[in-house]
C-alpha cells in the first residue's frame, strides 16, 4: 500500500537545505563599541540564512574597515 504518495506531493524543484549554496556570507561590522561586535559575532556565527554560513569581520573604526576590505579583494 502506497499512501503516502497520496498524502504528500514533493515537488522536485524546491530548494532545500541540501541543495541552496553553502557559501559563506561575508558581514563587515563597523562599530566602535566591543560589546556589540562581541555580541554580533556570537549570535551569527552558528547562523544559517537562506543555507548560508555567515562569516562577521569587525572593525573599531574606517581605517580598519578599508584596511579589511582591501586585504579580501
Amino acid at each position: 500500500m502506497n499512501r503516502d504518495k497520496d498524502l504528500f506531493e514533493f515537488d522536485e524543484e524546491a530548494d532545500t537545505p541540501d541543495t541552496l549554496d553553502k557559501s559563506r556570507w561575508t558581514v563587515l561590522s563597523v562599530e566602535d563599541n566591543p560589546l556589540f561586535q562581541q555580541t554580533l559575532v556570537h549570535t551569527l556565527k552558528n547562523m544559517l540564512i537562506q543555507g548560508h554560513n555567515i562569516e562577521v569581520l569587525t572593525a573599531t573604526n574606517s581605517e580598519e574597515a578599508r584596511y579589511i576590505i582591501e586585504q579580501r579583494l
